[in-house]
C-alpha cells in the first residue's frame, strides 16, 4: 500500500510512512485500521 501511495505521489516509501504515522499520532489512533474506520465514521454524522 505505502509502494502505490508512493508512487502516486512521487514521493519515497519512508517518506509515506513517516506521514501516516503523524497522522495516527494527531487522531491518537493506532492503527490504519482504525484510521479507515474513523474516516468512515466521520461521514455518518447526525443531521439537525
Amino acid at each position: 500500500m505505502y509502494k502505490q501511495i508512493a508512487s502516486n505521489l512521487v514521493i519515497s516509501e519512508g517518506t509515506v510512512k513517516v506521514h501516516v504515522k503523524h497522522l495516527l499520532k494527531k487522531l491518537n489512533l493506532h492503527s490504519r485500521t482504525e484510521a479507515a474506520v474513523w474516516a468512515l465514521n466521520q461521514g455518518k454524522k447526525p443531521s439537525s
